[in-house]
């Protein structure tokens, strides 16, 4: 009787993991989404939201950074806020890679909850994978704005040679 119990316990854990797989949670303390994708070109920015969720029974402060070789690529607002019980808050994640990034990098979004008065500072956290692609630029769209410029150019030298013309005329 005692292996069914624990086989029906174990396979509504498995389902609810499954059915349920955008939402992490730690003692007190979830997030949703419970992974992050960002793909973004060079020298642009993407925006994101994480929820964050207070699921203890008491108020607590929250703290959000990223882990990471390349933190400085992330814009946390805010990166620290109290919520009540029960209460839960949207983080805005902007990625912003410089023009000089490529290729695929990954990272951890740490929330951490920490309850208000511990001088020890010790509290729950969870880390939330997040992935980001830097897309190359077309080579169409580059070309494309290079002959244009070279237009432009263009364009502008015979308009002054024009008028220089007329005026000596």
């Amino acid at each position: 009787m005692l292996y069914k119990v624990l086989r029906l316990t174990l396979l509504l854990v498995v389902l609810s993991l499954i059915m349920f797989p955008s939402q992490v949670l730690a003692l007190g303390l979830g997030v949703a989404p419970g992974k992050l994708d960002f793909s973004v070109r060079p020298g642009g920015t993407e925006m994101k939201t994480l929820n964050v969720i207070n699921q203890s029974n008491q108020e607590s402060l929250f703290r959000v950074y990223v882990e990471g070789e390349f933190e400085e690529w992330f814009l946390i607002s805010p990166g620290e806020f109290t919520l009540a019980p029960q209460q839960s808050k949207g983080v805005e994640i902007v990625v912003a890679p410089p023009l000089t990034a490529s290729d695929e990098h990954d990272f951890s979004i740490c929330v951490v909850s920490l309850p208000p008065g511990s001088d020890l500072r010790i509290g729950a956290g969870i880390k939330v994978p997040a992935h980001v692609q830097i897309l190359e630029f077309p080579i169409a769209l580059i070309l494309g704005c290079g002959i244009t410029a070279l237009a432009l150019v263009l364009l502008a030298g015979i308009l002054m040679w024009r008028r220089r013309k007329a005026r000596n005329a």
